[in-house]
This record gives structure tokens, sequence and C-alpha cells, in this order.
């Protein structure tokens, strides 16, 4: 039992930063176009991403599985649910990424990027209704994509 619930645990853990593992593979050799783009003064250096994206994914492993471990006992309706925006938060930050480094769709970027914002407060929201500890984990995700938010909106402005 111990054994499954460790293993089960580094799953969830592994899931987001599969993700991250994944992107930075997929836009590795692309961060040139990045850098190449007209940016505001508040742009963080190149490094800080991997740093803040690494803590972000664990983070959200770790508030991924309070809610999958609350799955008996609550409803399970609400757990489905807060896991299914979770993951729809994954793929949107999938396509945000590939769309703004690998294809430099600044403006697709913009609207993708919306709506991520949207859906991580939807599943801020639901994971609430599950666990308020692991809404709460989730907290510094909604405030990074909403910074990276208005910085993506700033270089389609500064580049247009």
């Amino acid at each position: 039992m111990l054994k499954e619930d460790l293993r089960t645990k580094l799953i969830f853990l592994a899931i987001p930063l599969g993700v991250g593992i994944f992107l930075a593979l997929a836009v590795n050799t692309d961060y040139s176009l990045y850098q190449n783009l007209r940016q505001p003064a508040f742009a963080p250096p190149q490094f800080i991403f991997p740093i803040v994206w690494t803590v972000l994914y664990i983070l959200m492993g770790i508030s991924s599985y309070m809610v999958y471990s609350r799955r008996t006992g609550t409803n399970e309706v609400d757990v489905g649910a807060a896991l299914m925006l979770y993951a729809l938060s994954l793929i949107l930050n999938i396509a945000w990424v590939i769309s703004f480094f690998k294809y430099q769709k600044i403006l697709a970027s913009v609207a993708i990027i919306f709506v991520l914002v949207i859906v991580i407060c939807a599943m801020i929201y639901a994971f609430s209704k599950v666990s308020r500890l692991a809404a709460a984990l989730q907290l510094p995700y909604l405030v990074w994509t909403i910074f990276a938010a208005f910085l993506n909106l700033t270089i389609y402005f500064l580049n247009d």
C-alpha cells in the first residue's frame, strides 16, 4: 500500500515535470527567436524561466496529487472536474509555449494565454472545493501566468 502510494505521488510529480522537459526539448534551439524580439524593461532574464517553471511544476504535481488523493470521501465529480481542468491547463500551457517560442505566433499566443488564465482560475476554484491547500498551491502558477500574459501582450505591441 505504501509503495503504491509513493508510486502514485511520483507519477503526479512526473506529469508536470514531464511537460516541462518536453517543452524544454521542443523549443530548445528556438530561444534565439525570443531573444531577438523587442522586450519590455520588466522582462526577466532568460535563466529565470526554467527555475520558476520547475518550482511551479513541482507545486502543480503536489497540488494535483492532493486533489486526486481525496477522490474517496469527497464528491468524485468535484475531483474529476478539478483534475480535468488541471489537464486542460497543462495542454494550454504546452500550446502557448509552442505557439510563442517555437512558431513565434505572438498574437495567437496572447489568445492562448488569456484562455489559460481563465482555465487556471476555474481550476483553482475547483481545487478549492476539494482541498483549500491544493488550491493555494496553484496560486503561484496563476500569478506567474498572469505576469506571462502581460509580458506576452507587451511583446506583441512592441513587435507589431
